[in-house]
């Protein structure tokens, strides 16, 4: 499924005038030399009361290390 996505997300984006939203779009497109990649990411004290709010942790001080931490592992910061 991972390859017949991948090759779905390739064809588009080769077709061009396109904008692909999502993670599997950089991985689908990452070798293609006339691509775009933006990351945007959302305030800390945002990310943190989504963390909060969706009761992953008790205080926005924890929801702000489980943001931070997230971003460690995507190589954010």
């Amino acid at each position: 499924m991972r390859k017949t996505l991948a090759k779905v997300i390739t064809d588009f984006a080769l077709d061009g005038n396109v904008v692909i939203v999502g993670r599997g779009g950089f991985a689908a497109t990452l070798e293609l030399v006339n691509g775009v990649h933006i990351r945007l990411i959302a305030p800390i004290e945002w990310r943190a009361n989504k963390i909060k709010e969706r009761g992953y942790c008790d205080s926005i001080e924890q929801a702000k290390q489980i943001a931070f931490d997230t971003d460690k592992k995507a190589s954010i910061i």
